[in-house]
């Protein structure tokens, strides 16, 4: 997936849709998560012992993860408390019906 080009993923119904979302994209499971009026892509397994980040804390415009609670912002995937472990994230989207994802970074 290119870092500059939106993907398509699929048909999405936004007013029925339950969060967090999960999808694929190139063999990649993403994790979708509402925060407001904003939507926040990661992996779905954690990089550091592939726990399940859907399962995670959302902490304002960062996921905890539930097994060790390292906490990675959806802006970069930088960890905040785990120095050297990134989780990859991606700007999320709509249009019309369609959710398109793009990887940050």
């Amino acid at each position: 997936m290119s870092e500059k080009v939106w993907t398509d993923v699929c048909e999405f119904n936004l007013a029925t849709a339950e969060f967090p979302a999960i999808v694929e994209v190139e063999e990649e499971e993403i994790a979708i998560f509402k925060v407001g009026d904003s939507f926040h892509g990661v992996q779905r397994w954690c990089p550091h012992k592939t726990a399940d980040l859907s399962r995670g804390t959302l902490l304002g415009k960062m996921i905890k993860c539930p097994m060790h609670g390292y906490i990675f912002r959806f802006d970069d995937g930088k960890g905040i408390n785990c120095v050297g472990i990134h989780a990859r994230v991606y700007e999320i989207r709509f249009d019309a019906d369609r959710l398109q994802v793009r990887k940050v970074g």
